[in-house]
């Protein structure tokens, strides 16, 4: 197991992950933690070592949405759907998502961000102007 749970404060677990080592073979850990009882951090733990385990665990203090959007499409899209819906997810992701979304961390993209982007892009219509709602919802 590259992976455990260990008591952190009253009522929150630490849960520490086993990552490659860097390029001088230094040892790398990844810290979570999750508050409540250590039986509440176990599925976390499995979880976690799950992604790490599929090579899908991204580190979260570092990884933006450009990033997770990008290896989306080569991972993903790219297999999974047909060459010109990918190519429109393509176009979608390169000309929308990460020039308004881009830029957050993962971990600090909000609902409330997505549903800001979303009603500018209701209430401005396309690139170039034209579209839009015409009432300005």
């Amino acid at each position: 197991m590259k992976g455990h749970i260990r008591p952190r404060g009253k009522g929150s677990w630490a849960i520490i992950i086993e990552l490659d080592g860097d390029a001088d073979g230094k040892r790398r850990q990844k810290w979570h933690t999750v508050h409540g009882t250590n039986r509440e951090a176990e599925p976390e733990l499995a979880r976690l070592l799950h992604e790490r385990h599929t090579g899908s665990y991204i580190e979260p203090s570092k990884a933006t949405v450009a990033a997770y959007v990008d290896r989306w499409l080569h991972d993903y899209a790219r297999n999974a759907v047909s060459p010109k819906t990918f190519e429109r997810y393509a176009q979608i992701v390169t000309n929308h998502l990460k020039p308004k979304l881009g830029h957050y961390l993962l971990t600090k993209l909000t609902p409330i961000h997505i549903q800001a982007y979303y009603a500018e892009a209701l209430r401005t219509g396309r690139l170039n102007g034209s579209g839009g709602c015409p009432l300005g919802r």
